[in-house]
């Protein structure tokens, strides 16, 4: 039953249909509370719909679940990026790094439509020196 209302919210959320996916997820949830797929797809929604701190504490919750989820770092790292949380976005990036490294680099990430755990690392090493120079930048100009 749990696996049916997160295909739901599935469905709602590649429609657009953000409340209804919520509403599907969290009866996942009820049933299945350590439920790591619709927690992260609460986590994509809350993100797409601009609710940043909910997208983040549902990110936390797939790595309470499973500490290796690479992308739940990852996102919760894009988010703190936009926020201009330089140092939780680095922090996150290397956590996101540390558990990549450990998988084939071919291997397709889960839940990341096609994308490899080498391109993944490239991404978040490259948004690491983003940071880091427009920090860099930063501090030159004061």
């Amino acid at each position: 039953m749990a696996e049916a209302h997160f295909l739901a919210g599935k469905i709602h959320a590649n429609s657009h249909q953000f409340v209804e996916a919520i509403e599907s997820c969290q009866w996942a949830i009820q049933i299945v509370p350590l439920f790591l797929a619709a927690h992260f797809l609460l986590g994509v929604v809350y993100d797409k719909m601009g609710q940043s701190h909910e997208a983040i504490s549902e990110f936390r919750k797939v790595i309470y679940i499973d500490r290796d989820f690479s992308l739940a770092y990852f996102n919760m790292a894009r988010i703190y990026q936009l926020q201009g949380k330089d140092e939780e976005a680095i922090k996150e990036y290397i956590n996101a790094i540390k558990v990549l490294i450990k998988s084939s680099p071919e291997k397709i990430m889960e839940f990341s439509e096609g994308i490899t755990a080498r391109l993944l690392i490239q991404t978040c090493r490259q948004n690491i020196d983003k940071i880091k120079t427009s920090k860099k930048n930063v501090n030159e100009k004061k």
